[in-house]
């Protein structure tokens, strides 16, 4: 469509299918987890009818192992949580994680067109990069129930180091699996980054004010991303290269994975996932609330 009519057009249509697929993926939504026989913890919930539970017994539930009982019995508010070091690991996550996201959102087809490839494929490729983001966002909250919030961070921070340190010397000359394959996966450690924060910065600081908590904590993407897409246009327009916005992405990358460390939700709840049908809840601290 770019290469046929253009940004203008490109951008309209999409628009035009948001505004058709929208009330159409409204009705898959569900407002409760009781609709789905389910706590907000993602334990069963005790209506749940004998049909629902027949269907649904195999499944594995997740409940969170206290580590620390002192914190997870405190009620943080938001100015109890600024004075913890986990608080600003969190901030830590958001702020430096946002500079490589907003630098792959914003220029990575234009570094793609630069390196030599048609605009037509370069977005090609973006749209790649999307379809591995959809399979991150699916993948690694799951995956971060079996190893751990801070393990599974380390493993997306891993892939989306080596992809966008790839980025920097991907070329037409490469066979189209090579190019294919940095592109889905450098998604899929994308759709690490925003997943995992979010799990995070919850398993740290449940109660009635997470949503404050992380409202303040998130004010790092806008920092973060706002320097991310800005001085890697500068430093393109300054050098004729994005090479030293790729190394700022990695070292901010890294500072990002020591920010999880520092956060370190599983030192306060591990999530253990559990049998629905023999789940006992022994030792396990469930729901949203203190």
């Amino acid at each position: 469509m770019i290469g046929a009519w253009g940004w203008r057009i490109a951008y309209l249509i999409l628009a035009g299918a948001t505004l058709l697929l929208t009330p159409i993926l409204a009705f898959f939504f569900r407002n409760e987890p009781a609709s789905v026989g389910e706590q907000i913890d993602g334990n069963r919930a005790k209506t749940t009818s004998p049909h629902v539970l027949s269907a649904r017994r195999q499944r594995k539930t997740r409940s969170f192992q206290i580590r620390n009982l002192a914190w997870a019995e405190t009620e943080w508010t938001l100015g109890r949580a600024v004075r913890t070091w986990p608080f600003w690991g969190v901030m830590g996550i958001s702020m430096f994680q946002s500079y490589s996201l907003h630098f792959v959102m914003v220029h990575s087809v234009a570094l793609l067109v630069d390196s030599g490839f048609s605009p037509t494929r370069a977005a090609t490729l973006y749209g790649v990069m999307g379809g591995g983001m959809v399979v991150g966002f699916f993948m690694w909250g799951g995956l971060s129930d079996r190893i751990g919030r801070e393990f599974a961070y380390m493993l997306g921070t891993l892939l989306f180091f080596i992809t966008i340190a790839t980025l920097g010397g991907i070329n037409p000359g490469m066979s189209s699996a090579t190019v294919w394959a940095i592109a889905f996966f450098l998604g899929v450690g994308f759709g690490s980054r925003p997943t995992l924060f979010n799990l995070i910065a919850v398993d740290i600081f449940q109660g009635k004010h997470a949503g404050r908590i992380m409202g303040l904590g998130a004010t790092g993407f806008g920092i973060g991303g706002s320097f991310g897409s800005l001085s890697a246009g500068y430093i393109y327009d300054y050098t004729g290269s994005y090479d030293w916005a790729i190394r700022i992405c990695l070292l901010t990358l890294v500072i990002s994975a020591v920010s999880a460390w520092i956060a370190g939700p599983s030192r306060i709840r591990k999530p253990v996932l559990n049998d629905q049908a023999s789940d006992s809840g022994q030792h396990l601290f469930t729901g949203f609330h203190q």
